[in-house]
């Protein structure tokens, strides 16, 4: 699995360097460093797309799990909730929603 992770990694910074500004890359890269355990550098990814308004569940759904890792969790609540409130993502809505139940009793 590593070795996927490393490939991966290495087309995302490609297409960084194609589309430096793009939040949907940026986003990718940073839920990729959190699958790798790599939380500090899934936050330091998510630096583009929070200059930017998020209008995208999945990239608030992802903000959400990184910050509750990060243990802030008034972060994650803020990004679930929004995640939520977006639903343009089915995943992302009802993962939202389920963590919320469960850490937030929501």
């Amino acid at each position: 699995m590593e070795q996927k992770y490393s490939y991966a990694e290495t087309l995302l910074i490609k297409a960084l360097d194609i589309d430096p500004e793009n939040e949907m890359i940026w986003d990718s890269l940073a839920w990729l460093y959190f699958k790798m355990g790599e939380t500090k550098k899934a936050m330091k990814a998510m630096k583009i797309p929070l200059t930017k308004k998020i209008e995208n569940s999945e990239i608030a759904y992802h903000l959400g799990e990184i910050f509750l890792k990060l243990d802030k969790k008034e972060q994650a609540k803020k990004y679930l909730k929004q995640a939520i409130e977006l639903a343009n993502d089915d995943d992302a809505v009802e993962i939202s929603r389920k963590i919320l139940g469960k850490y937030f009793k929501e």
